[in-house]
């Protein structure tokens, strides 16, 4: 599968999903794979950027994870 660019964190992040459960669906597998990811967008002007964006990616994640947890209760 080729990633488009021009995606948004969260439609890059739906795709990645469907991939890793339609290859889990496609090959019969028992279990299915959950991930928690978490992306955000560098602003390369803003101070500090990439320690804020890796510290916004790090809370989406988190977040990203409790909920693919609730969905899977």
């Amino acid at each position: 599968m080729s990633w488009p660019r021009s995606r948004s964190p969260e439609g890059l992040l739906s795709d990645i999903r469907a991939e890793i459960y339609g290859r889990c669906d496609s090959e019969k597998k028992p279990y299915r794979i959950s991930i928690g990811i978490g992306v955000d967008e560098l602003d390369r002007n803003e101070p500090d950027a990439f320690a804020k964006c890796m510290k916004r990616a790090d809370d989406k994640m988190y977040r990203n994870k409790k909920s693919v947890k609730r969905q899977g209760s």
